[in-house]
């Protein structure tokens, strides 16, 4: 790369205020890159008054022309009308001995920004400091997705994802459960808990003395129903109702029998020994679904949710711990339920800008997240 081809270019906020926060410094540094061609940013630092920039170019009219367009480029992005930049930029072209020299002006522009530092305290103090980062960082999540969903909208949530997964009062509610997992499978428990009535009324109520006496004609018959006309599915609970009941009638209730075996069972490795059980019990059971249906009946550690797997993971709190073990360990220092702390957690990681392919810009946690910080475009200098 020819040297003689690098500027350093200045281009302050108006006033030379600090009007960059952590998002806006995010936002600004890629919209940079979009205004120049990517190659030509060999590095790049937006701090709280404006932006500094290495960049490769053939004449300082080329890079004027690029910064308008960053400048265009922005306000189109914030739909901010009142000008935010000063009207010129500083523009310096960089010679070869002085190149080390920019590259650290930009190194400690990086290291003194405000609000961008996201590691925890390393003294004895380090875990009680991580525990009040991630309390901090629940409240946020919380706020957000109220202010997404709208405050009445997202409590009756949490209240019906903590109600789902609630022990079982009786051997019918548990095999509804059971039931519904497997209707959900490939369909997903939002859709499959749409028809969840009229499932209800078809099928006996899911009463697994009744559902076990339905015939081909009273299968026949529910098909012809609203419901979700499967009949590998309904026959597949039909035949577990049978194993319900002869099972129940061994250990007065099939949770009785669920409930011996969890007592020496290990609830830090998932329930291993619940899972085998209800597979070697059921049909259409996989592991995958013998763990959904254990959470439903309130075991909490046997399956985490992806969604707070990969937010958990890009907040930096996991560090190879057990999701559940988080979550739980976030429970207890909010003083809320595990179950609720988990939907405020899977709630914003689909519903916020934390999807797979993650919205940093728009996060309200960008000034705190390691990973929107390592998601920057990196160095291209060598």
């Amino acid at each position: 790369m020819p040297v003689e081809g690098l500027w350093f270019i200045s281009l302050d906020t108006a006033r030379r205020r600090m009007a960059l926060n952590a998002r806006r410094r995010f936002l600004a540094e890629a919209v940079l890159r979009t205004a120049f061609r990517p190659a030509t940013v060999c590095d790049a630092c937006a701090v709280e008054s404006g932006i500094r920039a290495i960049i490769r170019a053939r004449s300082a009219p080329d890079v004027r022309a690029a910064i308008h367009r960053f400048v265009g480029l922005y306000a189109a992005a914030t739909r901010c009308n009142r000008p935010l930049w000063r009207a010129q930029a500083q523009l310096v072209p960089v010679p070869a001995r002085m190149l080390p020299r920019y590259r650290k002006y930009l190194q400690r522009c990086r290291a003194t920004r405000k609000g961008d530092r996201t590691g925890l305290k390393t003294t004895r103090n380090g875990k009680r400091s991580r525990a009040r980062r991630a309390i901090a960082l629940l409240q946020r999540i919380e706020q957000a997705n109220a202010e997404t969903l709208g405050i009445d909208e997202w409590n009756a949530r949490v209240r019906r994802y903590v109600a789902a997964h609630d022990a079982p009062a009786d051997d019918t509610a548990a095999f509804e459960r059971l039931c519904m997992s497997i209707f959900a499978q490939g369909f997903g428990f939002s859709r499959a808990d749409a028809y969840r009535e009229a499932l209800h009324a078809a099928l006996c109520g899911f009463v697994p003395t009744a559902m076990a006496a339905m015939d081909d004609r009273a299968i026949a018959a529910a098909l012809l129903q609203p419901i979700i006309r499967n009949r590998a599915k309904i026959q597949s609970c039909v035949r577990n109702a049978g194993r319900w009941v002869e099972l129940a009638s061994k250990h007065g209730t099939y949770m009785g029998r669920v409930a011996a075996l969890a007592a020496n069972d290990d609830a830090a490795a998932g329930w291993p020994a619940l899972i085998a059980m209800l597979r070697e019990d059921f049909v259409r059971c996989a592991d995958q679904t013998a763990r959904l249906i254990l959470k439903r009946w309130g075991f909490f550690t046997a399956l985490p949710h992806p969604g707070c797997a990969r937010l958990l993971q890009r907040l930096g709190l996991l560090d190879d711990a057990p999701v559940q073990n988080v979550v739980a360990a976030m429970a207890q220092g909010a003083g809320k339920d595990p179950y609720a702390v988990e939907a405020a957690l899977a709630s914003f990681a689909a519903i916020g800008p934390c999807k797979p392919t993650p919205q940093c810009g728009s996060c309200i946690l960008l000034e705190t997240c390691p990973s929107a910080r390592a998601a920057r475009p990196a160095d291209c200098l060598a």
